[in-house]
C-alpha cells in the first residue's frame, strides 16, 4: 500500500469558536500546477468552513443543530501537505495538534504509552491517557477518560468489536488541544517497534456543548478499532458506521440525529458519496448511520452490522470494498435490503421516530393518473427519489400502479409503499428488467403512499471517484389506479391501456380505472381517447430508451 494511503483518515466533530486563520496563497509563484493550486484552494475553504468560520460560510441553518462531525478533512489536509505554504501548514498544524513532520517517530515508553508531543499534564486509565494544556481542567480530562474507558468497556467487553493495534501493550493517546474548537479527530502514527497506532485530538471547546463530549468519544473510539480490521470500506462506512455505534453506548443521548438529518435533506446523493469539500456530501456520510441503523432494527441488531467489518478483516485493497457486494457476501440479497430500506424512509419507520426529520425533497404527484420524471436533483447510484400520493386518490378495491421507465445499463429498485404517521403498511418492489416494469399496490384511500426511485450502477464506487460530479440518472413513470385485473393480470397493463393492449377509453368494465363505480365516483386509471407515452413504450418494450444517463465524469 503507498504510504501516502496509509495516513489517517480522521474525524472532527465542530461546533467552532476562534481558531487560526489559514491565509491563502494564490501566488504564481508557488510552484503549483493549476490542478494542485484548485485542490491547495478547496482544501482551505473546507478548513475555513469546518475549523475556522470567520473564513467560509456556516452550515446552514437547518443543519445547526449541534456539533457536527468532519471526517476525513486531516486525512487530506495530511496527503497534500506539500500544497501548502510552511506558514499555511504551521497554522493547520497548531490548530489541530498534528505532530511536526520533522519530528523523531514516538516510541513505547515505561509506563506504556506510546507518545511524542505530549501535554503538561495527563491521567493515566485502563487503556487510555489522557493530556491536556493550560485551556483546559484536570476534571475534563477525568470526564473524558472516564468516558473513554466507558466506550472501551461497551464496544470491546460487551459487543465484541476488535481491540485497537498496538492495544493492550499500549495505552492510547488522546490529547485536549489548547484551540477552542468543539470537535475531535482520530487518526494515526508510526510507534517504533509496534507500527501505526491511532491516537485522538479534541479541542478545548468540547466541553462547552454539553454531553457531547461522551457520544464524541465513542464515536472516535469505533475509529481506533476500524484501523485494525482494513482499509477497505469506501469512507463513508467508516463515518456512517462510528455515528451508528454511539447510540449503542449512550443510547439516551441521540447526538446521531444532528447528523441523521442530512439524509433527510439529501436523499438523492449516493450511499457512497465522500468529499471534504462538498458540504452536502460531507453531512451525507455521516448520515448513512442511518442505514446501518436500518439494518440493525430489521436485519440481524449491532452484530450484523459488526459482520460488514468483520467481512472485510485483512483485506489489502484501499476503499475497494463496496456494501452491496459486502452484503452479498454476507448471505444477504442487497436489493431486498435496499428496498425495505427505501420503504422505511418514506415513512420514517424507526424506532425513535421523533428524533428523524421526514424527507424534504418530496414531489407532490398531486391527482391520478400521473406522468412523471425524475426530481430536480435527480438520484445518484443509491440515492433516491421520492414522489407522495395522497391517500384521497384511493378508492376502496382499487391499486396503486406505477409503470417505469429507466436506463437499462444500470439497475433499478422501484418501489410502491403505503403507510400512516411514522408506520410502514405495505410495500412492493416492481421486477425491473432492462429498465422497464410496473408494480401494484392496495390503495384503498385510507393510507398515503410514496414512489421511491433508486438507480444502482457497479461502475460508481472506489477511491478515484469524482463525488462532486456524481453521475445522476433520468427516469419516466406513470401512476393510476387500476382494478383487479390489471394488478392480478400475468403481465399487467400499462396506465391508459385495457387488457387487450388498446386504448381505455373509460368503456371497458374490466380496464384499469373503467367506469364510475357504484358510488358515482370516477374511474382515474386512465387517459380517455390517449395512451400515455410512457405506456407506449412499456408495451412496446422500449422503455430502456426512454431515459438517459444524465452525465459521465469518466467520458471524454
Amino acid at each position: 500500500m503507498p504510504s501516502s494511503l496509509r495516513l489517517p483518515l480522521a474525524l472532527l466533530g465542530l461546533l467552532l469558536t476562534a481558531a487560526p486563520a489559514a491565509a491563502r496563497d494564490t501566488s504564481s509563484a508557488d510552484g503549483l500546477s493549476s490542478a494542485e493550486r484548485a485542490r491547495r484552494d478547496a482544501l482551505l475553504d473546507a478548513y475555513a468552513r469546518l475549523v475556522d468560520p470567520s473564513l467560509g460560510e456556516l452550515a446552514p441553518a437547518e443543519h445547526a443543530h449541534g456539533p457536527q462531525c468532519l471526517t476525513g478533512l486531516v486525512k487530506e489536509l495530511r496527503e497534500n501537505q506539500h500544497l501548502f505554504s510552511p506558514e499555511q501548514w504551521l497554522d493547520i498544524q497548531s490548530t489541530l495538534g498534528l505532530p511536526a513532520p520533522s519530528a523523531t517517530p514516538p516510541s513505547p515508553l515505561a509506563d506504556g504509552t506510546c507518545t511524542g508531543d505530549t501535554a503538561e499534564n495527563s491521567l493515566v486509565g485502563d487503556h487510555f491517557v489522557v493530556y491536556w494544556g493550560s485551556g483546559s481542567t484536570e476534571q475534563q480530562a477525568a470526564d473524558l477518560l472516564e468516558s473513554l474507558e466507558f466506550s472501551w468497556d461497551t464496544l470491546i467487553d460487551d459487543l465484541g468489536w476488535d481491540p485497537p493495534t498496538g492495544t493492550p501493550e499500549l495505552k492510547l493517546r488522546f490529547q485536549i488541544s489548547d484551540a477552542n474548537y468543539a470537535g475531535a479527530y482520530t487518526t494515526i502514527d508510526w510507534c517504533s517497534g509496534v507500527g501505526y497506532v491511532p491516537y485522538m485530538v479534541a479541542g478545548r471547546g468540547s466541553f462547552s456543548a454539553g454531553t457531547w463530549y461522551k457520544t464524541m468519544a465513542a464515536h472516535e473510539f469505533n475509529h481506533a478499532s476500524q484501523w485494525g480490521y482494513s482499509y477497505a470500506h469506501e469512507f463513508y462506512w467508516w463515518e456512517a458506521t462510528a455515528t451508528w455505534v454511539e447510540e449503542h453506548v449512550y443510547p439516551s443521548y441521540n447526538d446521531w440525529a444532528d447528523m441523521y438529518v442530512y439524509f433527510s435533506f439529501y436523499p438523492h446523493i449516493a450511499l457512497n458519496a465522500s468529499s471534504q469539500q462538498d458540504q452536502e456530501i460531507f453531512g451525507h456520510m455521516y448520515a448513512m448511520g442511518i442505514f446501518a441503523t436500518w439494518l440493525d432494527e430489521n436485519v440481524g441488531g449491532h452484530d450484523f452490522v459488526l459482520g460488514t467489518w468483520d467481512e472485510v478483516k485483512g483485506d489489502n485493497g484501499q476503499y475497494d470494498a463496496w456494501l452491496p457486494d459486502v452484503l452479498e457476501d454476507m448471505g444477504e440479497d442487497f436489493d431486498s435490503l435496499w428496498q425495505g430500506f427505501m420503504a422505511s424512509t418514506a415513512f420514517m419507520d424507526f424506532a425513535e421516530p421523533s428524533y428523524y426529520y421526514d424527507i424534504q425533497s418530496v414531489d407532490d404527484v398531486g391527482s391520478l393518473p400521473y406522468d412523471g420524471d425524475e426530481q430536480r436533483d435527480a438520484p445518484q447510484s443509491l440515492g433516491m427519489n421520492y414522489f407522495e400520493i395522497d391517500e384521497d386518490e384511493g378508492a376502496e378495491g382499487r391499486f396503486l400502479q406505477v409503470d417505469f421507465a429507466g436506463d437499462d445499463g444500470i439497475e433499478w429498485n422501484v418501489v410502491l409503499v403505503t403507510g400512516e404517521g411514522g408506520t410502514v403498511h405495505e410495500y412492493v418492489a416492481a421486477e425491473i428488467e432492462d429498465g422497464a416494469g410496473s408494480a401494484w399496490i392496495p390503495f384503498d384511500g385510507d393510507k398515503k403512499a410514496f414512489l421511491v426511485v433508486s438507480p444502482k450502477d457497479e461502475d460508481v464506487q472506489g477511491y478515484f471517484y469524482d463525488w462532486t460530479d456524481a453521475d445522476e440518472y433520468d427516469f419516466d413513470f406513470s401512476l393510476c389506479l387500476a382494478d383487479s385485473d390489471s394488478a392480478d393480470s400475468e403481465t399487467g397493463v400499462p396506465c391508459g391501456q385495457d387488457v387487450d393492449g388498446g386504448t381505455d377509453s373509460g368503456d371497458g368494465p374490466s380496464t384499469p380505472g373503467a367506469d364510475e363505480d357504484e358510488d358515482g365516483s370516477g374511474g382515474c386509471g386512465c387517459f380517455a381517447g390517449a395512451t400515455p407515452a410512457a405506456g407506449l413504450l412499456w408495451a412496446a418494450g422500449l422503455l430502456g430508451l426512454a431515459s438517459r444517463r444524465r452525465r459521465d465524469p469518466r467520458a471524454g
